[in-house]
């Protein structure tokens, strides 16, 4: 986000994919350290998935940067 010139504030909406579901748990503890306030979390999906190349995790954000 700051390359692109913004910050997690202009985060609207995560989807993540997980290859092993169990990962969940180390994505809840980033994704809390990253967004510490609950009522300021941007939304949030997390699936599990099959990925390419030995690939564990696959991230897509959506965000509005002014």
């Amino acid at each position: 986000m700051d390359m692109a010139g913004g910050s997690t504030d202009d985060i609207l909406k995560l989807t993540v994919h997980l290859v092993d579901y169990r990962d969940r748990a180390a994505l809840n503890e980033e994704w809390e350290a990253m967004f510490p306030d609950p009522q300021s979390r941007p939304a949030r999906q997390v699936m599990a998935a099959q990925l390419d190349r030995g690939a564990l995790i696959q991230a897509n954000l959506l965000a509005v940067l002014q």
